[in-house]
């Protein structure tokens, strides 16, 4: 954005982006499952924001084993937005819940870190402008997620675009 402003080019203001809580946990031998799934939460968290509701979780030493010690598993847990709780009340109020998706041994899961990502994706809410211009003047072109959707598909369509607009601008 700086960079921008100092080649005289302005962009839109931004919305405030979307955040996040990261929690880990190990689990003394293994996952309840073995599979490679990503549970998301079915009861609804459109109003979750800033809570300490699950959004989704995972087991990523299903998928790979070396994210844990031998004989141990990881637990990883997204929040939508940041909680106001400190990240033990936080990670706390997460395995009560966790407790009611796995039974009580979720207790025993020991807490290990928490991660506040203030800024985890650009904010798309409605409205908004999903194709922005990428050329924003003679040979100075910009790309990324934020001008497309905030995914990985979002990243690799603009800056496939991006590409395409630099070949076309310059051949």
């Amino acid at each position: 954005r700086k960079l921008l402003e100092t080649a005289g080019v302005g962009l839109e203001p931004e919305k405030a982006p979307k955040q996040t809580m990261c929690l880990y946990y190990s689990i003394d031998g293994p996952a309840p499952t073995g599979e490679p799934v990503l549970y998301l939460n079915g009861d609804g968290v459109i109003d979750a924001e800033g809570t300490c509701t699950i959004n989704n979780m995972c087991f990523p030493s299903n998928v790979a084993p070396s994210y844990a010690p031998a004989d141990k598993s990881l637990v990883s847990v997204s929040l939508i937005g940041i909680p106001p709780q400190s990240d033990t009340e936080a990670a706390s109020l997460v395995q009560q819940q966790l407790e009611q998706w796995f039974g009580p041994e979720a207790q025993s899961w020991k807490f290990l870190k928490a991660y506040r990502i203030p800024y985890c994706q650009p904010n798309q809410e409605v409205p908004s402008n999903r194709d922005k211009p990428l050329r924003l003047a003679p040979y100075l072109f910009v790309t990324g997620d934020h001008r497309t959707s905030a995914s990985l598909e979002g990243a690799l369509r603009g800056g496939t675009l991006c590409g395409e607009a630099v070949w076309e601008g310059t051949s």
